[in-house]
């Protein structure tokens, strides 16, 4: 019942398999770098973690790794399998209440946070809430196995996002609440974290790489200058947390004071929750945007703990104003949070990419799968999926590295871009020496004409092709390219 109603809610994501976030692009592109034989980090320069691109290059994205349909259908099914496990979970702590408040609060609100993108965020929330329930699984069955288990899929959250890193804390909280075992339950989380990380490892020093994963996801500048760009606001953080957690901190609220014994191992399942809880807030804190998928990380322990409030608050002897006023707050933002979820499926309905495929279409007439093509624009990172041809440079997307990193925030737009004439700049130069592209794509608000090697090289070697116009959209093809197609 709960993976229908989950799947009901994540139907646009099955029928619609255009990109909705153009940050998926980039994923699929680095998939497509490791299903050539390359490696993020060294073929490519990159700032994100690595593991989607490994789920994509490994099928989840179609045979050829860069199948946008099939990766956002993975997402959604996966989306499906983790609403049914946490059914599971909260049922068998909670009472039927409270299960059902959880599972209600957790249903109307992960679709919309997650905004059914397979993003990062998508894939990294369902380890991080796996590696909770295994330590508590280890916990109650006394079984160091299930913490190796917790270890590795809380490495594997980071690996997804490095934010992922949130699940940590919760793992060894649990750990710590095993007395005698504590310090064999964290070896154990320990050694699974490890040995999670190796097969990476293992395949990076198979080509000599293996500094330059570690340099990459742990010492990354350019994710460095990224978290650094937006100062921190703490009234900002604030009004993000409330505005996207205000369903569930508003039953936690209620709840206030009211104390009840917990049920079985529910009392250890609510302190690891509150753990992860704290610390996926602070994650999605860092870098002081506060995008609403940021917060995904947190839902499950915030519906978790709405639903142990909701227990709390309904148990015998509880005022009868408590319960009234919990079950106007959870009506009344219930229906909140089903409106936004609306809007964000109506949305999702619509495709976002119809551009974009009609330039991939006019890429792939005029050049060979053998060819490599550049774009610039963080709405043209979807081409190299689309056409599936390779990038001529390093520096595959310039946001950030050609320009500073971005500074929006969950309620700022982006400012105006700024060339920046450094070292991703003379990267793309480089690159462009060795193996010019066929085809380049700059974007309408990207500042390319302030990038005057590019312009010369422009002008020498391309064409201006206004076969397909789209504000300052600006196509240019090698000369000696095909003119023929779309």
């Amino acid at each position: 019942m709960v993976a229908a109603v989950a799947a009901a809610l994540r139907y646009p994501a099955f029928v619609e398999g255009g990109f909705v976030s153009h940050d998926v692009g980039g994923i699929l592109y680095e998939a497509m770098v490791l299903r050539s034989g390359g490696l993020p980090y060294v073929d490519t320069v990159e700032m994100k973690a690595p593991l989607a691109f490994y789920l994509a290059a490994l099928g989840l994205a179609g045979p050829g790794g860069h199948d946008i349909t099939a990766f956002q259908r993975s997402a959604a099914l996966l989306s499906v399998a983790v609403a049914a496990g946490f059914f599971v979970f909260a049922a068998a702590r909670l009472r039927a209440a409270g299960a059902a408040v959880a599972t209600v609060v957790f249903l109307l609100g992960a679709p919309f946070l997650d905004s059914m993108d397979a993003n990062y965020v998508t894939w990294t929330m369902p380890l991080g809430f796996a590696a909770v329930a295994a330590a508590l699984r280890g916990r109650a069955r006394a079984d160091l196995r299930w913490f190796a288990a917790a270890g590795a899929l809380a490495c594997g959250s980071a690996l997804a996002r490095r934010q992922g890193i949130c699940a940590v804390p919760a793992v060894a909280w649990v750990a710590w609440t095993c007395d005698d075992r504590r310090l064999r339950a964290l070896a154990a989380a320990a050694a699974g974290g490890i040995a999670a990380f190796v097969p990476l490892l293992v395949h990076y020093a198979a080509a000599g790489a293996a500094g330059r994963l570690l340099a990459g996801y742990f010492l990354n500048p350019w994710g460095r200058a990224y978290v650094g760009r937006v100062p921190f606001d703490p009234v900002e953080a604030a009004r993000a947390t409330a505005f996207f957690l205000a369903w569930p901190l508003s039953l936690l609220a209620v709840a206030v004071g009211r104390r009840r014994r917990p049920v079985g191992g529910a009392g250890t399942a609510r302190g690891a929750m509150a753990v992860y809880l704290a610390c996926a807030v602070l994650a999605a804190w860092v870098g002081g945007r506060f995008y609403k998928g940021y917060f995904l990380l947190s839902w499950p322990a915030a519906a978790y703990l709405a639903g142990d409030a909701w227990d709390r608050i309904a148990a015998p002897g509880a005022s009868r104003l408590r319960r009234a006023v919990a079950l106007a707050v959870f009506v009344g933002l219930g229906v909140r949070q089903a409106a936004a979820w609306r809007a964000e499926a109506a949305g999702r309905s619509i495709p976002r990419d119809r551009v974009q495929r009609r330039i991939a279409a006019f890429i792939e007439a005029r050049t060979g799968p053998d060819d490599r093509i550049w774009c610039w624009g963080w709405h043209l990172w979807d081409l190299y999926a689309l056409s599936g041809r390779l990038a001529a440079s390093r520096v595959y997307k310039g946001l950030g590295l050609l320009t500073d990193p971005n500074d929006d925030t969950w309620r700022r737009p982006q400012s105006r871009l700024r060339f920046v004439d450094g070292p991703a700049a003379r990267i793309v130069l480089d690159d462009f020496a060795r193996t010019p592209p066929a085809v380049v794509v700059l974007g309408s608000t990207v500042p390319h004409r302030a990038f005057r090697g590019l312009r010369r090289l422009l002008a020498e070697q391309y064409r201006l092709d206004r076969t397909i116009r789209r504000g300052r959209l600006e196509i240019w093809v090698r000369r000696g390219q095909p003119r023929g197609g779309p």
